[in-house]
């Protein structure tokens, strides 16, 4: 670490930290079940952040650049957006509710111990993504780990619109009674439809995706299509982890991330020193299929139906698609 600038050193400080705050006041929206504001404050960050990064990639300012790009109008932008949220979520609780039932004290401890229990899964999914962007740079260096970064980037953008419409979800899914499952297959079928088209052209086509981002981004064509790949599993496991959250079986929805983060993190420092990016793609991309074995054993404990045939034919028409289109 003592070759690193400084300056960058305490950009990565302010990252996790503002990264830690901002999975803390997601969690606190997501106990509210007020979340219509996450896809919100999701847009507009990663929109932001794309867009900066992009243009610091193209503009040649470097590491320390595409960082701040990161810090500013990533992690920082979306705790400030959800911290104001969060402020007003607490005004409008302790005002709605008379004074002698409850006080903002009490609804803050209220809304804490509900985040507490979506807070502890997001770290462990984020640390999960994130952590082989670290194992790469102290193993391969700078080079390999920006040939990874960027397809890691699009990845998460696309998986972001799946989380965002999961959390759409989540407050339908605790207030009704019937159709709980019924609607947490509806929300991974369209999961599929969404996002599946839009993997799929980017898996056909990116080659000429990261090279208008720069010749040597081109390297890591094959670590984003098998990080594609990770996205149908995140669709179904994220669909069932939601659906057993709002049952308030937080055991069930902890294993689903454990399970994820764990085989992710054990096969980066297996992986990513033999074989660099693609090893970090390749233990990203198992993880998610680690945890989506968990989601299936789930769903058979609960009694959730998962119409297969469906999600093969959401998943490989668009595949096919592409094929014949590229060729």
């Amino acid at each position: 670490l003592a070759e690193i600038d400084p300056n960058l050193n305490l950009v990565i400080i302010a990252i996790v930290t503002s990264l830690a705050l901002n999975l803390l006041l997601t969690s606190i929206v997501i106990s509210s079940l007020k979340t219509k504001v996450l896809p919100i404050v999701n847009i507009i960050s990663s929109a932001s952040k794309i867009t900066l990064s992009i243009f610091l990639i193209l503009s040649g300012s470097g590491v320390l650049g595409i960082s701040l790009s990161y810090l500013v109008f990533g992690n920082a932008l979306s705790a400030i957006l959800l911290g104001i949220f969060s402020i007003r979520l607490f005004r409008s609780t302790s005002k709605d509710t008379p004074r002698s039932e409850i006080d903002l004290r009490h609804a803050s401890r209220d809304l804490l111990a509900g985040g507490v229990a979506s807070w502890i899964p997001m770290l462990i999914t984020n640390v999960g993504i994130q952590l082989g962007t670290i194992v790469l740079f102290g193993s391969k260096g700078s080079e390999d780990t920006a040939v990874y970064f960027i397809p890691l980037t699009i990845v998460n953008a696309l998986l972001v619109g799946t989380v965002s419409l999961a959390a759409i979800g989540l407050p339908i899914l605790s207030s009704i009674r019937d159709g709980r499952k019924r609607f947490a297959w509806q929300t991974i079928r369209w999961g599929y439809f969404i996002s599946v088209p839009l993997a799929s052209s980017i898996f056909f086509y990116s080659w000429d995706i990261l090279n208008l981002l720069g010749q040597n981004y081109v390297e890591g064509k094959t670590s984003l299509q098998i990080l594609l790949l990770s996205l149908a599993p995140t669709i179904i496991l994220s669909g069932v982890s939601n659906l057993v959250y709002a049952y308030g079986n937080y055991k069930k929805s902890l294993a689903i991330d454990i399970t994820m983060g764990f085989a992710r993190t054990f096969l980066y420092f297996i992986l990513v020193p033999i074989y660099g990016s693609l090893g970090a793609s390749v233990a990203f991309t198992a993880g998610s299929l680690a945890a989506l074995i968990v989601s299936i054993i789930v769903t058979r404990k609960i009694g959730m139906i998962i119409f297969w045939k469906d999600l093969v034919l959401l998943f490989f028409i668009p595949m096919l698609i592409g094929f014949i289109l590229q060729s």
